[in-house]
């Protein structure tokens, strides 16, 4: 509904500037705002102003914080899905590998956000025309996914790449959902 979209603009800009004024424009915290902007635009289906707002984002946090911090993966995800949507699925794809790259179980990356970044590379490379890449990248997300209290949030998209995958693997009746091993930053199954 664009009326509440407009709400969360107007409200997240009444927050920056109060954060510009007490804390200043490159503070973490008035970066999570600028980013909390960027995901409203990206949700409105402006990428464009999305792009520049998150790759801005990320360009301050690398002067504020220690390159391993979250927050970049939390920034670099969005930013990567609104590159795909841009029709940039290399650039897209290639941030996401490298988020996925960061997690592993001595990452500081929370659970959810690495099965985010692999639910999103599986979207990528499915629409690149890897479905054995997809595969894998799908089963992995799952698995943190699993790992995380948040799970339930992202069943919908699962469940939709996972039609999608059987549906490309044809008529054959075979899937390639589920019959991939582990791949990089993928956790081990749950016990």
């Amino acid at each position: 509904d664009q009326h509440r979209y407009d709400e969360a603009v107007a409200a997240f800009e009444i927050a920056k500037t109060t954060l510009v004024q007490s804390k200043g424009p490159d503070h973490p915290t008035t970066l999570t705002v600028d980013a909390s902007l960027a995901n409203v635009w990206y949700l409105q289906g402006d990428h464009e102003r999305a792009r520049t707002a998150y790759r801005a984002v990320l360009e301050k946090l690398g002067k504020a914080l220690p390159a391993e911090h979250p927050m970049f993966s939390r920034i670099r995800i969005p930013l990567a899905e609104v590159e795909i949507h841009l029709g940039n699925l290399p650039e897209g794809i290639r941030i996401l590998r490298k988020v996925t790259r960061e997690c592993g179980d001595d990452s500081n990356l929370p659970a959810v956000d690495c099965g985010a970044g692999h639910l999103a590379l599986a979207r990528g490379l499915f629409d690149q025309g890897d479905t054995g890449g997809a595969a894998r990248s799908l089963d992995t997300a799952k698995r943190w996914f699993d790992r995380s209290d948040r799970a339930g949030d992202r069943s919908e998209d699962i469940s939709e790449l996972e039609r999608d995958l059987k549906r490309d693997a044809g008529g054959s009746g075979a899937s390639v959902v589920g019959t991939s091993g582990t791949t990089d930053g993928s956790p081990g199954t749950r016990q």
